[in-house]
């Protein structure tokens, strides 16, 4: 199996895996490529423009949105179910849910921002003092910079897409839908989605990066 790099820059290759081996083998860190989070795409999306392919396509991130059936919803930078991938992607293509255990929920939300119940809206212009985006590009800067690149885009607000109440308190325990972040331009707005591995008859794709990251806890490192 060979990925195809679709970003290569000096120091950073980057690659959108979008079948299941390809996807499998960054999943089980069985690929020189580690999967992205939004701190380091959100960056690169500044540093490498609008038309480049880490922009042009969207694509799961490490983080995930954990859903409780009757209780709060929060968002963990990173998500349970990279603690079982391949278990969750079985199940995903089955069309049925993942269920971390509590233990590897509570771990999760050790280091969670809860969330509203439906879906909101950033507006671009205030990135860098919006909680969650300053969050999620690792500070105010970062935040202000991509907020800026979208409003260059004619973007003015983002969306950060929540399930239905309904559907969440359908469930009989809590939940985790990974982080997909969408992409910019043709029609796209960069918006923010929980997603499974597998929707729609195919493979959601993921990304894949090597010689550089972001972290939530180092964000000066690069």
């Amino acid at each position: 199996m060979s990925l195809y790099m679709d970003t290569k820059a000096n120091w950073l290759e980057s690659v959108l895996a979008s079948d299941s081996e390809e996807v499998g083998s960054i999943l089980k860190c069985q690929s020189r490529y580690s999967m992205i989070n939004i701190p380091s795409q959100s960056k690169l999306r500044v540093e490498l423009g609008i038309y480049s392919p880490i922009s042009e396509n969207g694509n799961l991130t490490k983080e995930g949105i954990i859903y409780v059936p009757g209780g709060k919803n929060h968002f963990v930078p990173y998500s349970p179910l990279l603690l079982n991938p391949m278990e969750a992607m079985a199940e995903h293509l089955q069309g049925r849910e993942f269920y971390p255990t509590q233990s590897e929920i509570d771990e999760a939300l050790s280091f969670a921002v809860e969330l509203p119940d439906e879906t909101f809206e950033i507006p671009t212009k205030d990135f860098g003092k919006d909680f969650l985006t300053v969050l999620l590009c690792a500070g105010e800067v970062r935040a202000q910079n991509y907020g800026d690149l979208l409003t260059d885009a004619l973007i003015k607000t983002m969306s950060f897409k929540m399930l239905n109440k309904d559907e969440v308190n359908r469930h009989k325990r809590p939940f985790v839908r990974q982080i997909y972040l969408g992409h910019i331009g043709y029609g796209g707005k960069s918006d923010i989605e929980g997603r499974r591995f597998y929707e729609d008859n195919k493979i959601v794709p993921i990304r894949g990066i090597r010689n550089f990251r972001i972290d939530y806890d180092n964000p000066s490192k690069n």
